[in-house]
């Protein structure tokens, strides 16, 4: 089973397929969380510091759910940031429950 990516495009979240989620993208902004890690962006160096790294399959999405959410909103209240990662580790928690 082919896992779902997320990546922003033109700064809002997108999640999917890998193929499906860049159709339709041509002459958009389109970022993934390497383009987030090579640009050496705040967020990342935070997760690192306070050592917030989850597995491969969820941390990607944390990163990329909270840079677009910070993008939207620079300075988010607790209950924004909560809500928007609790949205993100949904699917996470549906999987794991899967036998």
């Amino acid at each position: 089973m082919e896992q779902d990516i997320s990546l922003t495009v033109d700064g809002v979240k997108v999640e999917g397929p890998p193929g499906m989620t860049i159709i339709g993208c041509d002459g958009k902004a389109v970022e993934t969380v390497e383009g987030i890690a090579q640009a050496n962006h705040p967020l990342v160096e935070t997760y690192v510091k306070h050592h917030a790294m989850q597995c491969g399959y969820c941390t990607p999405g944390f990163v990329v759910t909270a840079e677009a959410l910070l993008d939207k909103n620079p300075h988010p209240s607790e209950d924004e940031i909560r809500e928007a990662l609790w949205r993100q580790s949904l699917p996470v928690r549906n999987l794991s429950a899967t036998p």
